[in-house]
C-alpha cells in the first residue's frame, strides 16, 4: 500500500515559531537592539529614539514601533542619585576635614582633591598603560 492510496499529499505552512504578544492585545513583532562592548548606554538610546523618528513617517499607516523595554529613564535617575550622594559626601567630608583639622586653609587642600579624584576615576586615561 502506498501513501497515495491512503490521500493526497501536499506541503502545508511552516510550523510558527517564535510568536510574540504585545500585553495580551495580540501578536506582534520583536526586535532586540545590541549595544557594542565599551559604547555608553545613554548614547546608543538616544540615537535608536532619534532613528526611530526618522523613519515613523515613513511606515504603513496603522503601524507604529513602540519600545518594550527602555533603560533612558532608570540611566538618568541613576546619575541624578549619583550627583546627589556625591555632593552630600562632600560636605559631610568637608565638614569633618575643618572641624578636625581647624583650620581652612589646610581643610581647603583636602576638600578640593576629593573632586578632582573623583573627576579622575570617572574619566580614566588609556594611555598610560
Amino acid at each position: 500500500m502506498l501513501l497515495r492510496d491512503l490521500g493526497t499529499v501536499s506541503f502545508g505552512p511552516d510550523i510558527r515559531e517564535g510568536v510574540a504578544e504585545w500585553n495580551g492585545e495580540g501578536e506582534t513583532v520583536g526586535g532586540i537592539i545590541v549595544m557594542r562592548q565599551g559604547m555608553n548606554a545613554l548614547d546608543v538610546i538616544n540615537g535608536v529614539k532619534q532613528k526611530l523618528r526618522e523613519i515613523a513617517p515613513s511606515l504603513p499607516p496603522g503601524v507604529q514601533i513602540m519600545p518594550g523595554y527602555d533603560r533612558s529613564e532608570l540611566i538618568d535617575a541613576s546619575i541624578k542619585t549619583l550627583q546627589r550622594d556625591l555632593l552630600e559626601e562632600a560636605v559631610i567630608v568637608s565638614l569633618v576635614i575643618i572641624i578636625f583639622l581647624f583650620h581652612f586653609r589646610s581643610a581647603l587642600i583636602a576638600i578640593l582633591a576629593l573632586p578632582i579624584a573623583v573627576l579622575c576615576l570617572s574619566f580614566p586615561c588609556t594611555g598610560w598603560e
